[in-house]
């Protein structure tokens, strides 16, 4: 399964002061431009991830990986873990790395859209509210519909 997920630019953006975890509270609003990494999703043996395109080598292609993060994440949570097989991640890589457009949030996300779906998962998009430690702040927003704003706690 390929799903496409756009770069965002902040809008407005207030970062908090660093929390005793090492992260900091913020609240973003942004907006989508009609720039696309591509993530497809296959079944697979167990977990990888190959990342290509602009940037790719300074993507982690291991376990520190959001899209990674994100699928064992959900694997957690989904009522059938044995149904939850392992998967192939490939990213070709658009949006450009580490110029705050929220491209690994993007890649996680459209990673849990396609993972929700090869597993039959039936989990609800409003469950990615319940983030995780480590993965962006923005990932719960990229993962559903409606005004484009997150209040989370993001690594500064």
């Amino acid at each position: 399964m390929t799903v496409r997920v756009p770069a965002k630019l902040n809008l407005q953006l207030a970062v908090g002061p660093p929390r005793a975890d090492g992260y900091h509270d913020l609240v973003t609003v942004f907006h989508a431009v009609s720039l696309f990494d591509e993530v497809t999703v296959t079944p697979a043996a167990r977990d990888a991830v190959t990342v290509t395109g602009e940037g790719a080598d300074r993507v982690p292609a291991g376990p520190d990986n959001l899209a990674l993060r994100a699928v064992a994440a959900l694997r957690t949570a989904v009522a059938d873990p044995a149904a939850a097989t392992g998967v192939h991640i490939a990213i070709i890589k658009r949006i450009p790395v580490a110029a705050g457009l929220a491209g690994g949030s993007a890649d996680a996300a459209a990673a849990l859209a396609a993972c929700n779906v090869l597993w039959s998962a039936a989990w609800a998009s409003r469950s990615c509210s319940r983030s995780r430690p480590g993965w962006a702040a923005t990932c719960p927003s990229r993962c559903s519909a409606g005004p484009p704003w997150a209040a989370a706690g993001g690594n500064g």
